[in-house]
């Protein structure tokens, strides 16, 4: 998401107050089976195919029927997966 914010600008050995874009991001806990396992700094937009990525990515899943249930609500992620999951860290 982009948001419009003022910013002090330097041009020419000038400071000058000027609205400038920029990318707002917020930070999703993701919780696997009951643990918490990490804290990603992300976008808010299309958090559905991050978290996706992420199970896929750390062997977590192998396919999309490998997730049992999946609820994001503000900045929690819980996902509950049929494969018993290890410590992750």
């Amino acid at each position: 998401m982009i948001k419009l914010v003022e910013i002090l600008r330097y041009k020419n050995k000038n400071f000058e107050k000027v609205d400038d874009k920029v990318v707002e991001e917020k930070c999703l806990k993701i919780y696997l089976n009951g643990k918490e396992i990490t804290t990603l700094s992300i976008l808010p937009e299309k958090v559905e195919y991050l978290i996706y990525g992420f199970l896929f990515t750390n062997n977590f899943i192998e396919k999309l029927k490998d997730i049992k249930n999946l609820e994001i609500s503000g900045n929690i992620c819980k996902i509950e997966i049929f494969k018993k999951v290890k410590n992750f860290y």
